[in-house]
Order: structure tokens, then sequence, then C-alpha cells
């Protein structure tokens, strides 16, 4: 694979982690969770130019991929992209992964969320109509960074069975 740092965007839920988890450990890419980067062990997040100043190190290295919207910060990230992989996936699949994760420990965010936040079921809602358009519109700033568009989780799962595989 000739990608060597990757954004992996998708509305809340739609399995940007655990897709990211997958891509690292068949390329050996080294992998950052934005929450990580963006919410401390309180539960409580940091300003914009401290997510800047936790990520400039990470971008400016060789290779990653790091996975998270956080749009306040896409087009910087995505000015030090090779290549941009969109999870698609319908605002069901991504209400139920939601749900799904509530209350269990995960190495992408520092905290568990002990009940449904109403706030990213709120943004899984709002994703397909409001915020990705104007991800898009910027990813098409960057004729540069190669985009790839999954559409569902089947899709994100196939990919990397084809990856793994040797066959992209």
């Amino acid at each position: 694979m000739t990608l060597h740092r990757i954004l992996i965007i998708g509305s809340p839920g739609a399995g940007k982690s655990t897709f990211a988890r997958g891509l690292a450990e068949i390329t050996g890419l080294p992998l950052y969770h934005i929450d990580n980067l963006y919410w401390n062990e309180s539960g409580e997040y940091i300003t914009r130019a401290e997510l800047i100043e936790r990520l400039d190190p990470i971008l400016r290295t060789e290779s990653w991929i790091i996975d998270g919207n956080y749009s306040a910060t896409f087009a910087y990230r995505l000015s030090f992209a090779s290549a941009v992989i969109l999870l698609d996936v319908d605002f069901e699949t991504c209400k139920r992964g939601i749900a799904e994760r509530t209350g269990k420990p995960r190495e992408d965010i520092p905290f568990v969320e002990r009940e449904v936040p109403a706030d990213l079921i709120e943004a899984a809602r709002r994703y397909a109509e409001h915020t990705l358009p104007k991800m898009l519109k910027i990813i098409n700033g960057q004729p540069r960074v190669k985009f790839i568009h999954l559409h569902s989780r089947d899709d994100a799962n196939n990919y990397l069975q084809k990856l793994r595989e040797g066959k992209l």
C-alpha cells in the first residue's frame, strides 16, 4: 500500500475506530484516535488550539492513520494526508453502533460513556445531510489526496479483506 497518511472519517457509530484498527494491523502504520487527543479522562474536551498542538507532531511524521471527524481541524489534517477513507454508513447502523459501545471501555476514547450520548445520536442523524457535504467540499479542494468511499460496514470489511489478500 503506497498510502502512508490516512484519515478515516464518517458518522459517529459508523465503525471508524474498528476499521482503523484493522487497517493499522494490515499496514503496520501507527494509529491515532482523535478522540484520545481531544478528550481528557474526565470526559472534558480541550480547545481547538490544544488539539492542533497535540496533532501537529503526529501529522508531521512520515506515516499514520487518524480516525475521527472533528471538522474544526479537518482541513488542517487533510493538508498532510495522502488519503481519506469515508465510511458512509446509514443512520440506523450508526445509531446501533453508538448504543452497542456505550458502557464499554474502548481504546479509542479515554473514558467510558455510561449512557447513550444523545448528542452523538443527533450528530449521526445530521451527518449525511449537514456534516458530510462540508467535508466533501474540503476533500474536493485537495485533488492530490486519494479518496476512498465505502458505503457500508460490509464494504469496509471487504476493503480490508482485499487489502489483506494483496488485491489492492
